[in-house]
């Protein structure tokens, strides 16, 4: 998937016949959420709050109780003041990004958008991943799809570099908001992490080190066990969500692009084994730069902009978010896949 530096490597581009037959046999992805009511913003909250508060009351029930037993050696002394500081200011952090989510719209195409021409040797209304290589228009917003841009249906509109409509938010994550969405399950995951690392420590030290200074430890073990796997389950799931965001972040793949990339390898694939003896061309995603230029255009140039909801690097300029500088090595794949079909009518 990565781009190359050297000049004789061409990426491989499938014909519209065979990656309509692999789109068509490979993954398939679930379908888009239904947009919900409010209630699922209720829930969300709770997946946050529930397992987070545990591990609270974990951490808080010795100094309330006053039972030494119960401390553990990192929450003792110096270094129990700052770590409950930071898990709180993780739980603050998740919320707020979950609210900037919820309520910052993914942006949406000009109306009197028309594609212009980026590469000489390319035609202006270029799209690598339609069959025909061509944008398309909406027939609902009567308009030009930008790059990248996909219609939805639960929101009415196009939106801009859409990565999925999210039951969480009731709305779609792209241009604008996939920012603060990954931050919002970074810190959500990042806070049940500590909270269920907290619970694993309690139910070690109460089962191994203080197990003799209770008459019916069964009824102290109980309790930090159920809490111990309400917290497990929260992390596993939030930390699930975040490596497949993160992931398509520093990869350059959309949630909704993944059927399209599989299709691409697969293809790619066929090829190589069909040409054994063309060594020059390789799998190239056409968005793919590099790790660090594919997380800047999601978090920001900085890399000390991407711990904050800062989004001002996002251009108020339409034609800024619809614009993508494509993969050199995919361009020249294209370059020879346009001349090859102009050879083949030409013929015909």
């Amino acid at each position: 998937m990565a781009t190359s530096e050297n000049p004789d490597h061409i990426g491989y581009v499938p014909k519209e016949d065979e990656l309509k037959e692999l789109l068509m046999r490979g993954v398939r992805l679930a379908p888009a959420p239904a947009k919900g009511d409010y209630k699922i913003v209720l829930l969300v909250s709770l997946v946050i709050a529930v397992p987070v508060g545990l591990g609270y009351v974990v951490v808080l029930y010795p100094w309330v109780t006053d039972e030494p037993d119960y401390y553990m050696p990192f929450l003792s002394g110096f270094w129990a003041w700052p770590i409950t500081v930071f898990e709180t200011y993780l739980v603050l952090m998740a919320y707020f990004n979950y609210y900037l989510a919820c309520t910052t719209p993914p942006g949406k195409p000009r109306s009197d958008w028309q594609p212009t021409r980026t590469y000489p040797n390319l035609p202006a209304d270029i799209d690598p991943l339609r069959l025909d290589r061509k944008l398309q228009s909406c027939l609902v917003c009567n308009q030009y799809k930008p790059m990248r841009s996909h219609h939805c249906s639960k929101c009415g509109s196009c939106s801009l570099r859409m990565d999925h409509h999210c039951m969480w938010t009731l709305s779609c994550i792209g241009y604008r908001n996939h920012k603060v969405f990954l931050l919002f399950v970074f810190h959500a995951a990042l806070a049940s992490i500590m909270a269920f690392l907290f619970c694993l420590m309690r139910l070690y030290i109460i089962i191994v080190i203080t197990a003799h200074t209770y008459n019916d430890m069964y009824a102290h073990v109980l309790p930090i066990f159920v809490t111990t796997f309400i917290t497990a389950g929260a992390t596993f799931f939030v930390g699930g969500v975040l490596m497949e965001q993160a992931t398509g972040v520093f990869c350059n793949v959309l949630r909704i692009e993944i059927p399209f990339v599989v299709a691409w390898e697969k293809a790619t694939m066929n090829y190589l084994e069909q040409n054994p003896t063309d060594n020059n061309t390789i799998l190239a995603w056409p968005y793919f730069q590099s790790y660090f230029e594919n997380a800047c255009q999601v978090l920001g140039p900085s890399v000390w902009m991407w711990p904050f909801p800062i989004t001002s690097f996002l251009s108020d300029n339409p034609d800024a978010a619809t614009s993508y500088y494509l993969n050199p090595t995919y361009i020249r794949g294209l370059e020879r896949f346009l001349e090859e079909n102009s050879q083949d009518s030409a013929s015909s």
